[in-house]
């Protein structure tokens, strides 16, 4: 008979999971005596071994419980096994979206050119209204554009448009915003459709290159530089929407200015 630390140098185990094993009904030793120490047969090394396999295969306290007692052995392995390649064909999906994270990690710094440009003054018309999402967001432009067009038919557009975000606080829905795009000449108004002369404006402006999902990356950036170089800023952010779906068929390369103007 062993004595319980001479089986754990034998089995390679602690003591406080032989221990564990005995509590729990799973590896009991051979004997107890009356001191409430434990005894183990030489024999029963071949069974903590198949149980320290099991236990490395991932089997489940209870499923090794059921194998020992000679239970459903195969249906246990087989699920084990059908288990095995769910985690796999999870590992590789985690595997493949955390190669794609670096690579786009990696190019979102090179997406990023900060500017100073001084936007002259145009004309231009400005309508403000209330979008339920951010998918209502193009149409909410392209509806802009025909309001104008049907009471200034002969109307002609310049080639410098954005979007103001006229919230104080972040919205996903019921966002209130301001398209502005530029005209040739003055126009006629309703209650909707307003034209005036936009002065001059001196603009801190981002280029940014890439899918809308990374914008919030690109405010991070402008914001830190804003910070870094003690920068005071005169307006709300803009964002000019360049190429996107309109014109390009990759999102990779959709071209967004976001500029805000500065002293």
């Amino acid at each position: 008979m062993l004595k319980i630390g001479e089986f754990s140098l034998l089995a390679k185990l602690t003591i406080k999971t032989l221990r564990y094993y005995d509590e729990i009904g799973l590896f009991k030793p051979s004997f107890i005596d009356d001191n409430n120490y434990r005894y183990y047969d030489e024999k029963q090394l071949n069974d903590i071994s198949l149980i320290v396999r099991l236990r490395e295969s991932g089997f489940s306290i209870k499923d090794i419980h059921a194998i020992l007692k000679g239970n459903d052995i195969d249906r246990i392995i087989e699920k084990h096994i059908g288990e095995l390649k769910n985690q796999k064909r999870l590992l590789n999906n985690q595997i493949l979206q955390t190669k794609s994270l670096k690579n786009e990690l990696g190019g979102i710094m090179k997406q990023f050119e900060i500017t100073t440009i001084i936007r002259p003054s145009f004309i231009g018309y400005e309508r403000k209204g209330t979008i339920k999402g951010f998918s209502d967001l193009f149409g909410f432009v392209l509806e802009s554009g025909a309001k104008a067009k049907k009471i200034n038919p002969t109307m002609e557009c310049g080639n410098y448009c954005y979007i103001n975000y006229l919230d104080n606080e972040y919205k996903d829905k019921d966002i209130n915003i301001a398209y502005v795009e530029e005209t040739l000449s003055m126009g006629k108004e309703n209650d909707e459709i307003k034209f005036k002369q936009f002065p001059e404006e001196k603009l801190l402006s981002l280029k940014y290159v890439g899918g809308y999902s990374h914008l919030r990356d690109a405010y991070k950036e402008l914001l830190k530089y804003i910070k870094d170089n003690n920068i005071t800023t005169k307006s709300s952010f803009r964002e000019v929407y360049v190429d996107g779906c309109w014109n390009k068929d990759n999102e990779d390369e959709y071209l967004t200015l976001i500029e805000v103007v500065i002293d």
